[in-house]
């Protein structure tokens, strides 16, 4: 899907905060001595979810930037940061790495949504965090000096054992309606109709003989205790009482509780997952409550590791127990695919694929993007995921 980019030209606006009291601050060593903003032409630009993006020369130049050839991108982007204040977070931006094929420059960027994989040696499966305080990660396209930064570039050889062809992926439906107690930073969406929602879910080249992991999370404002209940297409899912029960408000401070479960579901009497279906919740209680919402959805399941069925050139990897003797395949790759270690967001490591089968070093943990064939967008205001 194309997502457009929106861009403007930097402003900077200058507030002094006046505070009373004692404050402990962190080491000054801990702070960039000066703004990379403190010079140059800069341009922000947003980036609407995780991907691999790419800028063509054309549109640098229409940017204002004489040489496309020395052009960086700084930013963390949209990823929340962590709250808790120990002098680690980032002072200053930093340089993304990138890479010029032909004329753009492509970079993997980080939207406004954080994707986790959880237990990943015994139920892996995905989940989310989303930013509170915007709807786009950005980032700023600045004048450099010489080339831009571009990511650690490693070749393996073809010596493991173990082929891997499929890999983890999640398929994520949420919307942020409703902000319950008017406070705080979580919205929930849709409303159970008379106590029920039907979400359908798409999950492409899924490996229909592969267990999938559900992961709903339903809320309800009731003074009594209800219970949610799962359907997969149709076939209901076992739940534990723990797992199903949605405890009672205890005070009128209690806005709302939720049931959270993560559920293994597995082909059935020879049935496999289908790509397409639905996901039903309800909610079971034996006295009225006051309103349930969806807060949101989540399915991670395996799928073919196949470029030439992946949306927008590009295929999301992830992996879990990983090896020295794990060979990576797959199906569509050429000489001129790419794979970029998104594990740690600064830090990507771009691998060159020998043939059809790319090993991968234990190091290489959990995330990887596949992206197949750089092919040029048309439309000349604005660059969009690749």
């Amino acid at each position: 899907m194309n997502k457009r980019l929106l861009f403007n030209t930097l402003c900077v606006i200058a507030i002094t905060i006046a505070g009373v009291g004692t404050s402990k601050a962190f080491s000054s060593s801990g702070y960039a001595t000066s703004s990379a903003l403190s010079k140059g032409k800069w341009v922000k630009i947003a980036i609407p979810e995780d991907g691999m993006y790419q800028i063509t020369f054309d549109e640098l130049t229409r940017m204002g930037f004489e040489n496309p050839q020395k052009v960086g991108i700084f930013g963390t982007g949209g990823h929340p940061l962590s709250e808790i204040l120990n002098g680690s977070n980032i002072d200053d931006l930093k340089q993304v790495p990138s890479k010029i094929f032909g004329n753009k420059l492509c970079f993997y960027a980080c939207g406004p949504v954080q994707y986790t994989m959880e237990t990943p040696t015994t139920t892996p499966h995905f989940t989310r965090k989303i930013n509170s305080c915007s709807t786009m990660g950005y980032y700023f396209i600045g004048e450099l000096d010489s080339a831009p930064m571009q990511p650690q570039s490693v070749t393996y050889g073809i010596t493991g054992t173990k082929v891997r062809d499929s890999s983890l992926d999640y398929w994520h439906h949420e919307e942020e309606l409703l902000s319950a107690s008017q406070s705080g930073k979580e919205f929930l969406g849709e409303a159970l109709t008379g106590g029920t929602i039907t979400i359908p879910y798409s999950l492409p080249q899924v490996c229909g003989d592969s267990a999938i992991v559900l992961n709903p999370r339903a809320a309800v404002k009731s003074k009594n205790v209800s219970f949610l209940a799962l359907k997969f297409n149709s076939n209901d899912i076992e739940l534990t009482t723990q797992e199903s029960k949605i405890f009672s408000a205890t005070s009128e401070y209690v806005f709302y509780n939720t049931a959270q479960p993560v559920v293994t579901i597995r082909e059935n009497n020879g049935n496999t997952i289908p790509e397409t279906g639905e996901v039903t919740m309800t909610i079971n209680a034996s006295q009225p409550y006051v309103w349930s919402r969806l807060d949101y959805c989540m399915i991670t399941y395996y799928h073919i590791n196949n470029l030439r069925g992946a949306t927008g050139n590009q295929m999301r990897m992830g992996f879990n127990k990983v090896s020295s003797a794990d060979i990576i395949a797959i199906d569509g790759a050429t000489a001129t695919t790419q794979l970029w270690n998104i594990a740690s967001g600064s830090k990507e490591l771009h691998l060159k694929p020998q043939r059809r089968l790319q090993r991968l070093y234990p190091s290489l943990h959990h995330r990887l993007h596949a992206v197949h064939r750089l092919r040029p967008r048309h439309g000349a205001d604005v660059y969009r995921r690749i």
